[in-house]
């Protein structure tokens, strides 16, 4: 199931754009609970996408340009 960000970066790509993608780990606190994972993309021709997805259940959770914890 696609999200608005996947689909987005999707129809980019489709038109040409190359896009990179770069997935980081996030943390709650300093006791190392996983937190959930910070994906974000960049596009040669200016696409930008930052949303993070939380360690939970429910993927659709993800929040473009939340905070992540980080």
């Amino acid at each position: 199931m696609y999200n608005e960000a996947e689909r987005t970066a999707k129809n980019r790509v489709n038109a040409g754009e190359h896009v990179i993608y770069i997935s980081v780990p996030y943390y709650n606190n300093s006791d190392g609970s996983l937190g959930g994972i910070r994906v974000i993309a960049i596009g040669n021709q200016g696409y930008f996408s930052d949303i993070c997805f939380d360690n939970d259940i429910d993927m659709e959770a993800g929040v473009p340009g939340s905070w992540c914890g980080v």
